[in-house]
Parts: C-alpha cells; sequence; structure tokens
C-alpha cells in the first residue's frame, strides 16, 4: 500500500482517541470552573451579608442603601487575596476551555475529511479493481481469439 495512504489511515485511526481526550479534557475544565464559581459566588455572597449586617458604634447598619453595600462588598472582595486568585483561576480556565473547543473542533473537521478522503479512496479502489476484471476480461476475450484462429489454421484432420 501506497505509505501516504498508510499514513493517511494511521491517523485517521488515531484521531477518535485524541478526540476523547480532548472531550475529557473540556469536560475536566467545565467542573473546575463549575466549582470555582461556586467557591467564588459562596464567599461573594458571605461578604454581602456580612458587610449588610455591620453596626456602628450606635448599633445602626453601617451601610444604609443598597449601593453603599455593594460598594463595599466589592472593595472587600477585591482586597481578599483568595478571591482575587480564584477569579484569576476561573479566567485562565475559560482560556483554557476557549483552546481546547477549538482543537476540539479541529480534530473533529479532521476527522470527517479523513472520512470523506477513506471514502474516495475506496471508491477509487473499487474503480481500479472493476477496471483491472475489465481489462482481464478483454485478455480472456482476445485469448478466445486467437485460439479460434489458431484452430482455424490446423486442417481438420490435425485437430482429431
Amino acid at each position: 500500500m501506497n505509505p501516504e495512504y498508510e499514513n493517511l489511515i494511521r491517523r485517521f485511526e488515531e484521531l477518535p482517541t485524541l478526540i476523547a481526550e480532548k472531550r475529557s479534557k473540556l469536560l475536566n475544565v467545565k467542573q473546575q470552573q463549575e466549582e470555582i464559581s461556586y467557591r467564588l459566588s459562596k464567599m461573594e455572597k458571605y461578604t454581602a451579608a456580612e458587610v449588610a449586617q455591620e453596626t456602628d458604634k450606635d448599633g445602626k447598619k453601617k451601610y444604609t442603601n443598597q449601593t453603599s453595600r455593594d460598594a463595599e462588598t466589592l472593595k472587600r472582595l477585591n482586597e481578599n487575596n483568595d478571591y482575587q486568585e480564584l477569579k484569576k483561576t476561573l479566567e485562565e480556565l475559560g482560556r483554557t476551555r476557549d483552546i481546547t473547543e477549538v482543537e476540539l473542533q479541529k480534530l473533529q473537521d479532521e476527522f470527517r475529511a479523513n472520512q470523506y478522503i477513506v471514502k474516495v479512496l475506496q471508491v477509487s479502489r473499487i474503480s481500479d479493481a472493476e477496471e483491472t476484471i475489465l481489462n482481464q476480461e478483454r485478455v480472456i476475450e482476445q485469448l478466445k481469439d486467437t485460439i479460434k484462429n489458431l484452430k482455424s489454421r490446423i486442417p481438420e484432420e490435425g485437430r482429431r
């Protein structure tokens, strides 16, 4: 078999494994994103509740309206190193997810293209086989004609 075809078939055979690995990586990244998003949400809610319940020395709410509570919550979250690290990790995971999705799509496209190429090669091989059979049939017909011609040249007595 042609080495080029062998390489194509080898790649075609390994693509499903590569696609499965990318899908697995993508699922893992999505799971990590969900876990971190959940942790961030808990930190945001805890900080917001803490701010909402904070009182001054007279026992009155320190932040009397939603705007001031939101601003203080945001300020505290921006100062929270754990929160900032989690946000940074979530952003990195987002980039990893985007890249992995592109890589997965590329592998899937390559697989579909190779499926088409393999089908074309199969049709080509079938066509080549049909042509070979037709050539062999022509040769057989020519041999029959040659035998017939040879028989016609042999005198009647020698044919017996």
